[in-house]
Parts: C-alpha cells; structure tokens; sequence
C-alpha cells in the first residue's frame, strides 16, 4: 500500500510537468525544479502542523508501522530488500522501452517531436505518459527510502538531493537500463565511501561531488564534441564560405 501511494502521488505529480511540457512547450527540467519547492513546502506544512508526531520536538511524522517496514539485508548496514525491488522496476522499464509498441513511440518522440508527429504517433499523449511513468518512479523510490532507511517522512526530505543524482547517473549510463544500473552503483559507492573518507580520513566529502561533477562534464563533453564531428564537411565549408564572404563585404 505504502509503494502504491507513492507510485500514484508520483505519476499525478509528474503529469502537470508533462501536460504544461506537451501543451506550452515549456521546459520539462526548470519546471520540476519549480515543483519542487511547491512540493518541498507543502509537505514541510502537513509535517510540521497536521502529521507532526509528538510531542513535536522533532519535525517529522511518526514512526511507520512495522509492517511497512522493509527487511534488512546485512545489518547494521542500511541495505534493505528496495534493492530488489529497483532492480525489478529497471528490468520492467527495459521491457516496456524497447520491447513494447508504446515504449517504442515515447523513445521517438523523445529522439524526434517532429518525426514522429510526421510517422502518425501522438506526441501529446506520449509526452505525458513519460512525465508520468517517471513521476511514479520517483515517487517509488521515495517510499523506498521511507520504508527502508528513514521509517518516517522527515521536514526537508526532498532536499537530499537525490533527483539530481538521478540525472548524472542517467547521462552517465546513456539512458539505457544496463548502464544506469552500472552507473548508479558507480555514484551510490562515492556517495557511501565520502561520508567513510571524511570520519575516517578526514577527506572533506565535497570531494566527491567534485569527482562526479567533472564525470558529468566529459560526458557532456563527449555529446558535444560528436555532434560537430557528425556535422556534413560540406556543410561546415559553405559555413566557412559564407563568413568569408561577410568579412570581404565588410
């Protein structure tokens, strides 16, 4: 019950993204960023004021049932059986992306918008499915760390910053089940071993989100320098031309 409220909350929220997205064009990654301050102090309001557990010396809700509660793997370590469920949800994904007709669809419109209204696929109806599809992930990973790791709905939960996280595992896996696995793995371990480095070594853990920032800067890197090599040479010396004949007109 506590996955599936997190799945619908999910998909309910990331369809406003989508439909403003499909309707207005407007920018799918400024927009959550906007939400999620919405998101960020509407529920600081319900945990400090209606679902405050007493006697309210701490700003969170009260403690899970223990029914909710998922099953730890290697205590004292914080691993607990969410990991199966990731791995299933991603093995789900993967067969709905690339083995089905309308992951098929949401990978075109996500390559094309224009190719795929040409090829008769429903741009509109695609957008919001994804925005929707992964707002219910995102909602399932939040019940997972609630069930697992926290046991309760803390103030300023969704500042952990997670999300972005998710954003530079995803590039650094290309968007594909196999490599984001891979990648998330990669970032999880860094994020683990910075708190381990700064106990234990005295290592500030800033390093770490160094390391991961310039992971994603070669991996943008990388896409932008394939886009000017994939440009046509007949193209980049009708460019040239024409600047050249802009400096003799001048």
């Amino acid at each position: 019950v506590t996955m599936g409220a997190g799945i619908l909350s999910g998909c309910l929220w990331g369809v406003v993204p989508g439909v403003f997205k499909a309707k207005y064009g407007a920018h799918e990654v400024i927009l959550t960023i906007m939400m999620n301050y919405i998101a960020l102090h509407f529920t600081g309001y319900l945990v400090n004021y209606i679902l405050l557990a007493p006697p309210g010396y701490l700003p969170a809700t009260r403690v899970i049932n223990a029914s909710a509660k998922l099953t730890r793997l290697l205590p004292p370590s914080r691993a607990n059986t969410g990991f199966f469920v990731a791995i299933i949800c991603l093995v789900m994904v993967y067969i709905f992306l690339w083995k089905t007709k309308w992951g098929f669809e949401i990978r075109a419109v996500g390559l094309n918008q224009e190719a795929a209204r040409y090829a008769g696929i429903n741009v509109t109806k695609n957008i919001v499915l994804a925005m929707a599809l992964s707002g219910g992930l995102a909602g399932l990973a939040g019940a997972l760390q609630v069930q697992g790791i926290q046991y309760r709905f803390n103030d300023l939960f969704a500042f952990t910053g997670y999300g972005f996280d998710g954003i530079a595992v995803s590039l650094l896996g290309n968007n594909h089940p196999a490599g984001i696995i891979l990648s998330a793995f990669l970032f999880g371990s860094l994020n683990c071993g910075a708190l381990q480095m700064q106990s234990v070594a005295g290592i500030p853990k800033d390093l770490i989100g160094i390391m991961q920032a310039v992971i994603v800067f070669f991996i943008s890197a990388d896409y932008l320098l394939r886009k000017k090599l994939e440009q046509p040479l007949g193209e980049e010396i009708n460019v040239r031309r024409g600047s050249a004949g802009q400096e003799v007109a001048k």
